[in-house]
C-alpha cells in the first residue's frame, strides 16, 4: 500500500476563471488565536467588576466608566482590522473577493487604485531561504483601506497579470 498525502493549495470551490491567492504570512495563524482576546477581555472585565464592584460603588461615575470600557474595548477590537488579517483574495474577470479571518468583502476591479509589490532588500544575499522567498503585496482601493498579504513570486505574477488585464497601476519597491 502506497501512502500519498495531498496538501490543499488554497481555498477550493472557486470557478476556474478566478485566480485565488492565499496569504502566506504566519500572522493568519497567530491572529486566529488572537481573535479570542475580545471575549476574554469582556468576560474578565465583568468578573473583575463583580469582584471590585463594592470598592468602586463609592464613586458611581467610576462604575459607569468601567462598564463603558468593559463593553466598548472588546467591541472595538472585534470590529477593527487590528485582529483581522487577509486570509485570501480571489481575483476574477470583473471583480475581486477579499476574505479576511472574520469578514469578507467583494469589490469591482474598477475600485482598485493600485497594487504595490515590495521585495526584501536582502533577498539576493539570503541563501538559506531559497524556497521561502515571498513578496509583500498591498492592494489599495478608492475610499477604502488597504489590504496586505504575503505571497509567493508565482502568486505575485498572477496578481500582476490580473492588474495588467484591468489596467490597474502596479508599483514595485525594494524595502
Amino acid at each position: 500500500m502506497k501512502w500519498r498525502v495531498e496538501y490543499p493549495t488554497g481555498p477550493t470551490g472557486w470557478p476556474p476563471e478566478f485566480s485565488v491567492v492565499q496569504n502566506r504570512s504566519d500572522r493568519v495563524f497567530v491572529y486566529g488565536w488572537l481573535r479570542l482576546v475580545p471575549p476574554i477581555l469582556w468576560l474578565g472585565g465583568l468578573i473583575l467588576l463583580c469582584i471590585l464592584g463594592r470598592y468602586l460603588a463609592a464613586e458611581p461615575w467610576t462604575v459607569v466608566i468601567a462598564l463603558f470600557l468593559i463593553i466598548m474595548v472588546p467591541v472595538y477590537l472585534d470590529r477593527s482590522r487590528l485582529l483581522d488579517p487577509v486570509d485570501f483574495i480571489a481575483f476574477g474577470p470583473s471583480a475581486l473577493y477579499v476574505k479576511r479571518l472574520a469578514g469578507r468583502r467583494a469589490y469591482f476591479s474598477a475600485d482598485v487604485d493600485r497594487i504595490e509589490f515590495t521585495r526584501p532588500a536582502d533577498e539576493d544575499y539570503d541563501e538559506k531561504q531559497l524556497r521561502r522567498r515571498y513578496i509583500d503585496v498591498t492592494l489599495r482601493f478608492h475610499r477604502h483601506r488597504r489590504y496586505r498579504l504575503l505571497t509567493t513570486p508565482n502568486d505575485a505574477a498572477k496578481i500582476a497579470t490580473w492588474a495588467a488585464q484591468h489596467s490597474r497601476a502596479v508599483v514595485e519597491r525594494t524595502d
